[in-house]
């Protein structure tokens, strides 16, 4: 979903007027996520490819997100809602991140 999204903006940005500028907004705005699916969908998968598989465990889940946040690199946005709001899905409520960045893909 995210990455249909992504692609449609980039196809925005190369057309004139308005259209290059809400273009320009949601690609930028959508940077944060593309780096959160892009970096935490490999290292869950790599887990599951390594115990032949097996669906991931909410607990199982937190554990590879806290091994592996430090090395996460994300843009710093002032007044990105969506930056915000990723933040506190990953702070508070992993659960509901972990869900966005197993099947932002999938859409």
């Amino acid at each position: 979903m995210f990455d249909n999204l992504y692609d449609s903006a980039k196809r925005c940005m190369r057309r004139e007027g308005p259209e290059h500028d809400l273009g320009a907004k949601v690609a930028s705005d959508l940077v944060n996520v593309k780096a959160i699916t892009n970096h935490f969908n490999p290292k869950l998968k790599l887990w599951s490819d390594s115990h032949e598989g097996a669906a991931l465990t909410p607990e199982q889940v937190l554990a590879i997100v806290k091994k592996n946040y430090e090395s996460l690199t994300l843009k710093l946005q002032v007044g990105c809602w969506l930056d915000c709001l990723l933040a506190c899905l990953l702070l508070f409520c992993w659960p509901l991140a972990w869900w966005l960045c197993v099947h932002a893909t999938v859409f």
